[in-house]
């Protein structure tokens, strides 16, 4: 294929540089840049995923078993194994983890280690409200637990690079929203597609431009900085064209023409 031919391209959870947020002000969690010798466009129609990871702690007291209430409850998504089917994975729809004596939380919580899920949980139809931990090794222990977001919203933006920088909203949907989409059922009123606004110079990201997952909520944060998160349930696919710079085409000359645009908009 010619290298100055678009190629469809799905920037997933590899391609994000991933960032801390606390909550009550919008914040920047993920971003990836357009290579220096690249121009991306935005794939319009194509299925969007990006549904985020949020952490809470929890204490199991010593040798006891206790019934932990989450705020934020989990969603049931379908695209991950169910822990209340015994999947006491760490791409579960509730992951926890625990620090073992390492020094850091890192050991998965399973049904047969010193902190463990007892296999009783309280839902409904689509989320988990409660789960229960037992602890046998003696000893007070926190629990990180990660679910997928069911707060906030999350944009998706481009950005220009530089001190100067300005920015322009591609698309924003509801957590809850991403976290029930299904991108492999176009029949089904789950699925999120690039929106067709995003066509034209609003939908392209000159050499050095940033696309950027842009995060708000009052109350609830997300995770995304952690290995653990990164690892597990963090589930992103965000298709672009992208192409290589025309040997006519000057870098600087296309960052000048989009910003303009976005200054506009």
């Amino acid at each position: 294929m010619p290298e100055n031919v678009e190629r469809p391209v799905y920037l997933d959870t590899t391609k994000f540089d991933f960032s801390a947020y606390s909550p009550g002000s919008e914040g920047i969690v993920g971003t990836v840049q357009v290579p220096k010798n690249q121009v991306w466009r935005v794939a319009t129609g194509r299925p969007l995923v990006c549904s985020l990871v949020a952490k809470q702690t929890v204490t199991v007291t010593a040798s006891s078993t206790e019934t932990k209430t989450l705020d934020p409850e989990a969603p049931l998504v379908d695209y991950l194994p169910d822990i209340r089917d015994g999947n006491y994975t760490d791409s579960a729809n509730v992951v926890g983890f625990f620090d073992s004596g390492s020094g850091s939380k890192d050991t998965l919580v399973t049904g047969s280690t010193a902190v463990s899920w007892t296999g009783n949980f309280t839902d409904d139809s689509d989320f988990i409200s409660e789960v229960e931990l037992e602890e046998t090794g003696g000893t007070d222990k926190e629990v990180d637990i990660y679910t997928v977001v069911r707060h906030g919203q999350t944009t998706i933006q481009k950005r220009s690079a530089g001190k100067k920088n300005v920015s322009q909203e591609l698309q924003t949907e509801d957590s809850i929203t991403w976290a029930f989409s299904n991108p492999d059922d176009p029949e089904s009123n789950r699925q999120i597609v690039w929106d067709s606004s995003n066509h034209g110079p609003r939908g392209v990201l000159p050499p050095k431009f940033y696309l950027d997952l842009v995060f708000y909520d009052d109350g609830y944060g997300v995770d995304l900085d952690s290995a653990q998160a990164s690892d597990s349930q963090l589930e992103i696919s965000i298709p672009v064209l992208q192409r290589d710079v025309y040997d006519d085409e000057k870098p600087a000359s296309l960052r000048r023409k989009i910003r303009g645009t976005m200054a506009e908009a």
